[in-house]
């Protein structure tokens, strides 16, 4: 009798009470990893067949930086899909955490990003990157990887505008509503040169200093911060007098960051933004690192939201393309140049080069404000110096030439007053229109391999901008020498050279025009 009923198989009974234990059951299992969707992948995945899941879920990419030097393995950010919910992006993080957990490792999440992008910054094992890549939502997973400063009063002479004499000109004080936000090392707020026009915000993320025998002494700590506010909007030696600047601090006391706490910085000025929007927006990026997609992503994520992003090309006498947020093809990425209107030179390094180069700045003996004292001036080299130009400059452009706009207008091709720039991004540093300026461009090219080709600016026009024609593989760089645009490319004969590869010269040319003749043509 008793045997009989002990001899069935119990299990299908089993499933019919499943659906309707579902509510119970689907409750306690959400505590654990987040959703019901973990109890089906739980019994299919870790434990018991992971290639299973594999044909379920699609496999991410993973992502690293090409310097073996710079990654930070064991920190990896976690990249979800746009359209991801934020809450999708907290279940995700807890989910890798349930599984890691499962295989006996520890893992902790450092930061969840629901603003710039959806994703999340965990430090775990290596070993989980092949569980992490396959987690639903996941996009990429990108290793963390090091960012530098970098920097190793002939400079205004090159920026002022035409219709003024070198000594007599006088950057305007102030720009308008414009904020520059400067991501960089600590900033000595007290220094005469920026007294009352930095704000230090309460953002700070860096890595660990280098060395367990290094002292923070507080001048070096802040010495490139200094300096570049300095150059921004310094009392004396400033390019946009009186400009407001935000100060976030982003690397460390020898120059070195992450690029996660890069986007960490981005994401606190999105935040801020959208709380209270103030106008105009300026962020100045003077560090790099590897090529970085997550990071060329936030760049372009601010861009779509009008924010003019200002980067240094880099010290290192490389392609700027192999580095971010130099690459970023929404960011005005600037090269430096020396007194002789030559690119910089740093020793065996100097100013990066090449297609993602928009244009170039001063950069070479730079005089600024100097963390050693609240009065002391020092000079310093570098695309950082450059950059920190340019974004004086776009503070100018933004509140003069822009007005009420937010947006830069673009224009087609070969109409007069046209904008022009790398993607869209640089017309803000080339020749947007603005009343009393007339711009043009000039092209010079040649149908085959050359070393050199150059294209000048007619006697009264003052070259704003010079670039190379997108698309040439073996372009060293592009850079202007007095009213002469010259690109130069690799050996004639190195391998790889097509005859069709044509190569340009691309000159943005500008004059002042009388303020009467400026006003009629508006009306």
């Amino acid at each position: 009798m008793g045997t009989g009923s002990c001899g069935r198989p119990w299990w299908p009974l089993l499933l019919l009470l499943l659906p309707l234990l579902g509510p119970a059951g689907a409750s306690a299992q959400e505590d654990e990893d987040g959703d019901y969707e973990e109890l089906v992948l739980a019994f299919l995945s870790e434990d018991d067949g992971p290639a299973d899941v594999a044909q379920q879920v699609a496999i991410a990419t993973f992502h690293r930086c090409a310097k073996d030097a710079w990654r930070l393995p064991g920190t990896y950010m976690v990249v979800l899909k746009e359209e991801t919910h934020r809450s999708q992006t907290e279940r995700t993080a807890r989910r890798l955490q349930s599984r890691a957990a499962r295989r006996g490792y520890l893992t902790k999440i450092l930061h969840v990003f629901h603003d710039l992008f959806p994703g999340f910054l965990v430090k775990m094992s290596g070993d989980l990157l092949d569980l992490a890549l396959r987690l639903p939502h996941v996009e990429y997973i990108e290793e963390d990887s090091s960012v530098f400063a970098q920097s190793i009063p002939w400079n205004l002479e090159r920026i002022i505008p035409a219709r003024y004499k070198a000594n007599d000109y006088q950057p305007p004080n102030g720009g308008g509503l414009v904020e520059v936000y400067l991501l960089d090392t600590s900033i000595q707020s007290g220094h005469r040169e920026i007294e009352g026009r930095v704000t230090v915000t309460d953002f700070e993320n860096v890595p660990e200093e280098d060395g367990t025998r290094f002292h923070r002494q507080a001048n070096k700590c802040e010495s490139h911060g200094t300096h570049l506010a300095g150059v921004v909007s310094g009392r004396d030696a400033g390019v946009a007098k009186g400009t407001s600047l935000r100060s976030l601090r982003v690397l460390n006391c020898h120059g070195r960051g992450t690029v996660s706490s890069v986007l960490m910085g981005m994401e606190f000025i999105w935040k801020s933004q959208l709380a209270q929007p103030a106008g105009p927006l300026v962020v100045l990026l003077p560090l790099v690192g590897g090529h970085s997609r997550v990071l060329n992503a936030a760049c372009q994520r601010l861009a779509r939201a009008g924010v003019v992003l200002v980067a240094a090309a880099g010290n290192f006498r490389d392609d700027a393309c192999l580095y971010s947020p130099a690459s970023a093809p929404e960011v005005i990425t600037v090269g430096a140049t020396n007194a002789q209107d030559q690119p910089v030179t740093l020793g065996v390094l100097g100013t990066n080069f090449g297609l993602c180069v928009d244009l170039f700045a001063p950069g070479d003996n730079i005089i600024g404000a100097s963390s050693d004292c609240s009065t002391c001036f020092a000079s310093q080299s570098g695309t950082s110096q450059a950059a920190a130009h340019v974004a004086g400059c776009s503070s100018h452009w933004e509140a003069e030439d822009l007005g009420t706009h937010r947006q830069p207008m673009l224009r087609p091709r070969g109409q007069p007053g046209q904008c022009v720039g790398h993607q869209g991004a640089s017309v803000h540093a080339s020749c947007c229109h603005a009343p009393g300026l007339e711009c043009k461009v000039k092209e010079h090219g040649v149908p085959g391999p050359a070393e050199k080709v150059a294209v000048a600016c007619e006697e009264g026009w003052t070259l704003t901008g010079c670039s190379a024609l997108p698309g040439g593989s073996l372009v060293l760089g592009a850079y202007p020498v007095d009213s002469m645009c010259v690109v130069r490319s690799q050996d004639v004969g190195a391998g790889g050279r097509t005859s069709e590869e044509a190569m340009a010269a691309i000159a943005i040319c500008c004059r002042s025009r009388p303020l009467e003749q400026a006003s009629s043509e508006l009306q």
